[in-house]
């Protein structure tokens, strides 16, 4: 998928937006990198190209709350369905731009901290286990809980929990979304396409891009858009708008290359 989306940036002449990734280092410690895409101007007129940009984060590991991402969740999602006899939905929580409450109204980094604490706390005793909560990117989390859950008091309380540090509503806006996990239709990897698509979809866009009310028509959205993306695909290589070029990594303590990158 991740290379999928590289591909598809490079052939569209879009940035990819910053997003985790991680690599297997010496002795195959894992390392993590922010890493982002952007187009070029090649100055000997050739089109094109795209550079790849990997930025070194030492807070992140591939062991490290693995929870708190989209995959993270997804994957947590699928393994709760997989041995789950109960009932279950999936409801998605928005509070809005919380990453900028500190420039947007001057609030504390300890300020900025307790709400977080608070509404994690609210949204954790509404979810069916600790696996079952996850921060998919800023101000978005996912959570998994019991098919008959009122979760109408819960959107109050952390409505009120915003209102709180933001009167005004210039930051924060509470909205969320239910989607019913219907995974008895679907084989394994079609679980895993659906939930994927869906938490991705929620991680980038928010809810407005959620136009599905259950997993049957998440995948049936999956494999549309993977349907468009291979067509996008094809066009560029019957047109020979790709092009690969390879870069030598050296070991600079034997003097020879690795390896090909």
């Amino acid at each position: 998928m991740l290379t999928t989306e590289i591909i598809v940036s490079a052939v569209s002449g879009l940035g990819l937006k910053e997003q985790p990734v991680f690599l297997y280092g010496a002795a195959r410690l894992i390392k993590g990198f922010l890493m982002s895409g952007e187009p070029i101007a090649d100055t000997e007129d050739n089109g094109v190209e795209f550079r790849l940009l990997f930025k070194y984060d030492a807070e992140l590991s591939a062991v490290s709350n693995g929870m708190n991402s989209a995959k993270g969740f997804a994957n947590s999602v699928g393994d709760i369905l997989k041995h789950s006899e109960t009932e279950l939905d999936m409801t998605f929580v928005s509070v809005g731009d919380v990453d900028n409450l500190a420039n947007d109204l001057n609030l504390s980094d300890e300020e900025i901290k307790n709400f977080t604490e608070q509404l994690e706390n609210r949204l954790r005793s509404e979810s069916l286990e600790e696996s079952a909560l996850g921060q998919v990117s800023g101000g978005k989390y996912g959570m998994l809980h019991s098919a008959d859950a009122d979760l109408s008091h819960m959107k109050n309380d952390i409505q009120g929990m915003a209102k709180k540090i933001d009167p005004e509503g210039r930051a924060l806006n509470v909205e969320t979304k239910t989607l019913a996990l219907d995974s008895e239709s679907l084989a394994d990897a079609e679980l895993a396409d659906a939930l994927s698509h869906a938490v991705d979809s929620f991680a980038e866009s928010g809810l407005d891009d959620l136009i599905y009310d259950n997993l049957s028509t998440a995948h049936a959205a999956f494999l549309d858009h993977k349907s468009d993306r291979v067509q996008l695909l094809k066009e560029a290589l019957s047109q020979e708008l790709l092009s690969v070029v390879y870069q030598p990594i050296v070991n600079v303590h034997e003097w020879k290359t690795e390896h090909l990158w």
